[in-house]
């Protein structure tokens, strides 16, 4: 029967282990990959929702106060 040189055998060890860990990497990737797709989605979602609040709570502000310009970090308020 014929066996491989042992550094023959090391070097086909070798290989096989780094084919097969950049495998399971690229896996990982692609789960990693699918999460943030959902979580993209899902924040896209959120930043719609938050939108619509804003521009309903900005109408509010406006019948209040009017045209003015608001500064955010005070609260006080100018006229536009």
């Amino acid at each position: 029967m014929n066996t491989l040189e042992l550094n023959e055998l090391e070097n086909l060890k070798d290989l096989n282990f780094k084919v097969k860990s950049l495998k399971e990497d690229i896996a990982d990737i692609e789960v990693s990959l699918s999460r943030l797709k959902t979580k993209k989605q899902s924040s896209l979602f959120e930043i719609e929702v938050a939108a619509e609040e804003l521009s309903k709570f900005q109408s509010e502000l406006f019948e209040k106060y009017g045209d003015v310009t608001i500064d955010l970090s005070t609260g006080e308020i100018k006229n536009a």
